[in-house]
């Protein structure tokens, strides 16, 4: 039976598995900051999945040949970003070999696009680390169902692309997560924040982090102190964080509704990336 988003919010083990996960995307982003990068805010993160899926797409004869035309109206009609944004992203992506050129430079003639094999990598193990939570919740095997198929990505990813694109708190998150997330590495900071998390009670408004300096944090999630330091004042001034003593200079506390608003994210994101590994299930037990 299908995890729903409900039974995940109402799971015992849910704060350890979504702090977990915060950790987890640590760890990825540390391994690949090049990757890491792509992935820095909501919306580069969506054009991204909806990139890839478009090329997986093509390699396993469900859609058309993948071009830059292709993901830029993909992107323009799921209502991610402008054209020229994604056109913007595209160049940046093809400058630092994110994504790349199969066929060399000829006048008139439309360019195929493809992944690294280090893209591949990542966006494999972004999914096999969902599956895994997933797994976490009621003891599952959808890991190693993936695992054992190959090029199982290449089936997983898009059915993923697409419940992510169709959600409306996916594009448009609110609250906490609307101040956070399109700042440059905004997730990644917030994934500091939940991970820096100190033992504590459930049910306490305000629980300690083990986060002291702005400065310290600022070169962690690679912003300047300057704005790291304007977005956490935001975030103050609704209540979502605060400090035990002088600001920025004692520790960082989050209250229960920032704790809670990002579980409800991370738990609805593992909920679509059910839905989308229930719709292609049949398909890989059949590869």
């Amino acid at each position: 039976m299908s995890l729903s988003f409900e039974q995940m919010m109402s799971h015992p083990d849910r704060r350890a598995i979504v702090r977990h996960l915060a950790s987890a995307f640590l760890e990825l982003h540390a391994a690949d900051p090049l990757t890491g990068a792509v992935f820095s805010t909501q919306q580069r993160w969506l054009m991204a999945q909806v990139g890839i899926a478009l090329y997986f797409r093509e390699l396993t004869g469900d859609g058309p040949p993948a071009y830059t035309a292709s993901v830029l109206d993909k992107v323009e009609a799921e209502q991610i970003a402008a054209r020229n944004t994604a056109h913007a992203f595209m160049l940046e992506m093809l400058k630092y070999g994110v994504v790349q050129y199969r066929s060399p430079e000829k006048k008139g003639k439309v360019r195929l696009l493809c992944l690294p094999d280090s893209m591949v990598a990542a966006i494999t193990g972004w999914i096999n680390l969902h599956l895994h939570m997933l797994d976490c919740f009621d003891g599952g095997c959808r890991s190693a169902t993936f695992q054992r198929v190959p090029q199982s990505v290449r089936i997983v990813q898009p059915a993923v692309a697409d419940e992510l694109a169709a959600s409306r708190s996916m594009r448009l998150p609110q609250g906490a997560f609307a101040n956070f997330t399109w700042l440059k590495d905004g997730g990644h900071l917030m994934d500091q924040l939940i991970a820096g998390l100190e033992p504590g009670p459930e049910q306490a408004e305000r629980t300690l982090t083990n986060i002291v300096s702005i400065t310290e944090l600022a070169e962690q999630v690679k912003v300047s102190r300057t704005h790291l330091g304007r977005k956490l004042m935001v975030a103050e001034q609704g209540g979502f964080l605060g400090w035990t003593g002088r600001r920025g200079h004692s520790t960082l506390w989050l209250s229960a509704a920032f704790r809670k608003e990002y579980e409800a994210y991370q738990i609805n994101k593992l909920a679509l990336v059910e839905r989308a590994f229930d719709t292609v299930s049949a398909r890989l037990l059949a590869s």
